[in-house]
């Protein structure tokens, strides 16, 4: 049916009533093949309606995760938040959707982001013991990764990749993992944060506006031979749980 109302020049971006668009309505029900017909139609995948609701918040809503897999893979924006400052985390922790939580964590999320209520993700899965305890483990090992960067500790920081830390997360003053390498003049600690998957555009970036940072010749070079997009949606390879270590699925 939406191919027939497609290809008769339908528009994609037609809404209802709530200003749900067609995108919006197959994730919602769990349509994969329309979701993936109007992707393919090129539909806005971050829309929102009336609720501020993008179609990735409906998934993590109803708790599609495939459809939810699907849509980040495409690029839809996990950072994209409702008129109540909820993210698709929060709406999926909320209602107890566990792996499109992990799969979202697994993107690379500041789990200290608060809605307009002040509360996190961390919050919203108060009444999901297990998922309370995958999110809790996940902030214990960003945390440490975080902490290992700013120490120049560089067998810290090797054990906080393995246990599949967020290499682009920043800290509370902003800077990530490679800025601190950066800082630190550490050319092996560079070298290994970027080969696990850190984006260099975003120390590249900060460089040319902090006079201490990537002064040295030889990071600068290690740096500018790794080409990296910076995108809105997911790029990571998911994380699976092993106790409270998390470690991602790539070598």
């Amino acid at each position: 049916m939406v191919k027939t109302l497609i290809d008769a020049r339908a528009k994609t971006e037609v809404t209802c009533n709530e200003k749900n668009t067609p995108l919006m309505l197959a994730a919602r029900k769990g349509h994969v093949q329309a979701t993936q017909y109007l992707m393919s139609k090129r539909a806005n995948l971050d829309a929102q309606n009336n609720n501020g609701w993008s179609a990735l918040m409906w998934t993590a809503i109803v708790g599609y995760e495939g459809l939810a897999d699907t849509l980040l893979s495409a690029g839809a924006s996990y950072h994209k938040t409702d008129n109540d400052g909820r993210t698709a985390c929060m709406w999926a922790a909320r209602h107890g959707h566990l792996g499109i939580v992990e799969t979202l964590l697994a993107c690379g999320l500041n789990l200290s982001q608060q809605d307009d209520a002040g509360l996190t993700v961390l919050d919203h899965a108060q009444e999901h013991m297990e998922m309370r305890n995958t999110i809790a483990a996940v902030e214990e090992v960003n945390g440490y990764l975080v902490n290992a960067a700013k120490r120049n500790d560089m067998e810290g920081l090797r054990a906080a990749i393995e246990a599949g830390a967020d290499l682009n997360l920043r800290d509370d003053e902003g800077w990530t993992p490679l800025m601190w390498a950066a800082l630190h003049d550490s050319l092996d600690m560079v070298q290994l944060i970027v080969r696990h998957g850190a984006n260099p555009s975003l120390l590249t970036r900060q460089a040319t506006a902090s006079k201490g940072l990537a002064h040295s010749t030889q990071l600068l070079v290690t740096l500018s031979s790794v080409s990296l997009d910076a995108t809105t949606g997911c790029s990571r390879p998911p994380r699976k749980e092993t106790g409270r270590r998390w470690t991602t699925n790539s070598g």
